[in-house]
């Protein structure tokens, strides 16, 4: 009999230790930089007041926890490319790079890696790395940047811009290079 007791403790004991079979995961126990989920060929739109304002393409994009408290951060690691449109639906510009990350709790995303934007106009800038703030609607980059236009060349150390690529601050001015058509 006291062995029957001893073996019920034991068993009641092992039993209390284990989870439930339906506790909720705790993400913060997660490894961060560990994808949550990846998918492929990806394809989504960003729209403001029911407009369509960007179509987003990549071959995969994962969703991993950064941060303390951890956040979620979409990456596309495997190309990205973006159609940027204006209020009545006409493309602004496009948007191709290596790599992206969208922080939507700060509304920020992170275009890396050979980034190239050609504006309807023609213009076309190249740099390492473009950020957006969402809520600013503000592009800036503090990286060396080329801006090719029709008849100059302009290089310089870092950029702000718009969300529309319409005008830009070019800041530390390498040079501007003439370029007869």
């Amino acid at each position: 009999m006291r062995r029957m007791g001893i073996l019920l403790g034991i068993v009641g004991w092992v039993s209390a230790c284990q989870p439930p079979e339906n506790a909720p995961v705790d993400l913060n126990a997660l490894r961060q930089g560990e994808p949550l989920s990846k998918s492929f060929h990806v394809r989504f739109m960003y729209t403001d007041s029911a407009r369509v304002r960007a179509r987003i393409q990549a071959r995969s994009m994962e969703e991993v926890l950064e941060g303390t408290p951890p956040q979620r951060i979409r990456q596309a690691n495997e190309g990205l490319h973006i159609i940027f449109y204006d209020i009545k639906g006409a493309q602004q510009s496009s948007l191709t790079a290596e790599r992206g990350r969208l922080d939507e709790s700060k509304g920020m995303a992170e275009a890396l890696g050979n980034v190239v934007v050609t504006t309807v106009e023609g213009d076309v800038l190249e740099t390492e790395r473009l950020v957006w703030e969402q809520r600013k609607n503000r592009i800036y980059t503090n990286e060396f940047v080329k801006i090719t236009r029709p008849g100059e060349i302009i290089l310089a150390d870092s950029l702000e811009t718009d969300a529309s690529f319409s005008f830009y601050k070019i800041y530390k001015i390498r040079g501007v290079i003439q370029v007869n058509e």
